[in-house]
């Protein structure tokens, strides 16, 4: 059955594991899904097979699904579910009835294309982008892309899971960091506005972490982080870029890998901060 797949080389390096987009070839001929779906494959005997447990599957799609249930992405409305490509008069054996059964069960939506209605490029192409938005929300990453007519559109969202890991991930190289440089170091982010509290002797220097997926040329600080850098006199800024996300596990991503930007003392540029939001009083 013939496949065309959209991928990235750190998230699903190969079509066996990872999250990515395929086009999906009915076996009649006479329709071909654009899907968002996941490696299928298991190392069984000696070789890689099609998994043999469709509730794993469909359990992963379905966590996906959830994962991306707060996006403002229009394939959440249209996008299927369930695919039909076609499988039961194919005459293919039984692992490979198996295999095109695996990527009905792995999808997690998919837009389908029938032989005698293919729209038109620039139709193909925004629905592709569309997507690719989407899969960029399941990563928890950045996706840039070209959007008719020339125009840019970004995909910033990252969702709860991917956010925690991100954080949690800063935070520990954060605290390795600053053990290898001898200090006894507390994890106080879940009581006070910075994350932690670093004490060697008579020396006591307080640290906001920030892990990014990004370059570390820009963070965001709340309020109170800005305040608080503002009048305790010792402060450090801790920011893990570049951070790499494995979603092999989709509702438990891992944090791997990035650059660490270490400055200490740290005194806040109030030149550089840039408003996001406001309070208005109606």
């Amino acid at each position: 059955m013939p496949w065309v797949r959209i991928f990235n080389q750190t998230a699903s390096p190969r079509p066996t594991g990872g999250f990515y987009l395929v086009y999906l070839f009915a076996g009649s001929g006479e329709l071909v899904y654009l899907s968002l779906n996941q490696g299928t494959s298991e190392w069984r005997s000696g070789k890689w097979r099609p998994v043999t447990s469709p509730a794993e599957l469909t359990a992963r799609a379905a966590a996906a699904r959830d994962l991306l249930a707060d996006v403002d992405s229009p394939i959440l409305v249209v996008g299927e579910t369930e695919l039909d490509l076609k499988v039961a008069n194919m005459a293919v054996g039984a692992e490979s009835k198996l295999r095109v059964r695996n990527y009905e069960l792995a999808n997690v939506y998919g837009l389908p294309y029938h032989r005698a209605d293919i729209p038109e490029d620039d139709a193909l192409r925004a629905d592709l982008f569309s997507m690719v938005g989407l899969l960029g929300d399941l990563y928890g990453v950045e996706q840039t892309v070209d959007v008719p007519p020339g125009r840019h559109r970004r995909y910033r969202h990252m969702n709860t899971a991917a956010k925690n890991a991100v954080e949690s991930y800063a935070v520990q190289e954060a605290m390795r960091y600053f053990c290898s440089l001898g200090y006894d170091v507390d994890d106080v982010g879940d009581r006070e506005s910075f994350d932690l509290i670093c004490r060697l002797g008579d020396i006591e220097i307080h640290v906001e972490c920030k892990g990014l997926v990004a370059g570390g040329e820009e963070i965001t600080l709340s309020r109170n982080e800005v305040q608080h850098a503002h009048t305790y006199p010792w402060c450090a800024l801790f920011i893990q870029a570049e951070i790499k996300l494995d979603w092999s596990d989709p509702q438990v991503p891992k944090a791997t890998g990035g650059t660490s930007i270490i400055r200490d003392p740290w005194t806040i540029n109030d030149a550089g901060l840039i408003p996001l939001s406001y309070r208005y009083t109606v």
